[in-house]
């Protein structure tokens, strides 16, 4: 287990070290930084403007979020694009791994739910033995969400850009109909049953 641990940190650490040097530390990142920055001291200004005026809605408060949310998919892309470090990293650590766990498993404080463990357990044991290979990748993405947080990197991740509420706005239709039409309320309703 201990080999196994010391190959996550390791992967995950010169990951890190590769992305910093070469999506972090570079002038492109740098450019859509200032840009996301710039995005939004106008909708602050905007947002003061509005406030000064007194008024609901103004075109250049939307114009200025959505300049924000088109720098921010930007710079997201351009992390997620370059992201190719970890994932090279990652792929050697797996091999690794698997040479030096070739029979067995490990076993987790925690079982793992049934559907989880039907292709991640070891045959005939314990619900909390996982193969070698599957406890790898959860020690591998535990450390590495614990150092997107750190780090303050979570553009690096797929739901960054993601809104419920602009989600709601953009489908507004197919909400109301499903309201109007009572299937939302008669799923919340089987839902709720089916849990008692």
């Amino acid at each position: 287990m201990f080999v196994l641990l010391a190959a996550a940190a390791g992967t995950m650490c010169a990951a890190e070290i590769a992305e910093t040097k070469y999506i972090y530390a570079t002038d492109e990142h740098e450019f859509l930084t200032a840009a996301v920055e710039r995005a939004r001291k106008r909708v602050h200004d905007a947002a003061e403007a509005v406030v000064q005026k007194g008024d609901r809605k103004s075109a250049r408060l939307e114009q200025a979020q959505a300049g924000l949310r088109d720098a921010a998919k930007r710079k997201s892309a351009y992390v997620q694009a370059t992201n190719r470090a970890f994932w090279g990293i990652f792929l050697l650590g797996l091999i690794f791994v698997r040479l030096v766990y070739t029979k067995g498993g490990v076993r987790l404080p925690l079982a793992l739910p049934s559907f989880v463990s039907a292709f991640a357990g070891v045959e005939g044991g314990d619900a909390r033995d996982v193969n070698a290979t599957t406890a790898f990748m959860l020690a591998t993405y535990g450390f590495r969400a614990v150092l997107t947080l750190a780090l303050g990197r979570e553009e690096r991740t797929g739901m960054s850009n993601f809104s419920w509420e602009e989600y709601r706005k953009a489908h507004a239709k197919s909400f109301e109909a499903f309201e109007k039409d009572g299937v939302l309320a008669a799923a919340v309703t089987s839902v709720n049953s089916a849990r008692r």
